[in-house]
């Protein structure tokens, strides 16, 4: 029994060193990692998966669609934004975000690019049950909107101070 156990560690121990040998081998270098991308994730950007489990949507077109994650297959239309009336000239949408029970939706139309990874945007509420949409502000462009966990109240950033407002307007 002591000479198994002995042999599977020694067994063990031989190949922990051929395979750091193996991966030795090869110098990772700078442009490795941020010029060429080799080691970057590799993700598909755009959509969001539904808390059933079985849709996603994504944004195509002015038109939030959902999706059979099985089967790929269009099931339906979440919101047709060309039928709401954004005020403003720019009638598309940027981004959308569901609450957490997806009643609402978050709709972010005119991005304006801050800094490199920063932007403001005119935000919309919008109520899926009794199809209402709802400005956030209306005092100038947001930041980082996000509904709270109960989905009663919008969080937002606006002239470098954090704001809060209801989300049931």
């Amino acid at each position: 029994m002591k000479i198994t156990w002995l042999y599977a560690l020694l067994l063990s121990g031989l190949t922990i060193v051929s395979l750091s040998s193996a991966s030795a081998q090869r110098q990772i270098t700078i442009d490795d990692i941020w010029t060429n991308g080799t080691y970057r994730t590799k993700g598909v950007p755009g959509f969001r998966f539904m808390n059933d489990g079985r849709h996603y949507t994504t944004l195509e077109n002015n038109y939030i669609l959902k999706y059979d994650l099985t089967t790929g297959a269009l099931k339906d239309t979440v919101l047709d934004v060309n039928l709401l009336n954004l005020p403003g000239e720019d009638k598309r949408i940027d981004d959308y975000t569901f609450s957490d029970d997806e009643s609402q939706l978050l709709l972010t139309a005119g991005s304006e690019a801050i800094y490199r990874h920063s932007t403001k945007e005119w935000t919309y509420i919008y109520n899926m049950s009794t199809r209402a949409l709802a400005g956030l502000h209306r005092q100038g462009k947001q930041m980082h909107a996000t509904f709270s966990p109960d989905g009663k109240k919008v969080g937002f950033v606006m002239v470098n101070s954090f704001t809060a407002l209801s989300s049931n307007r």
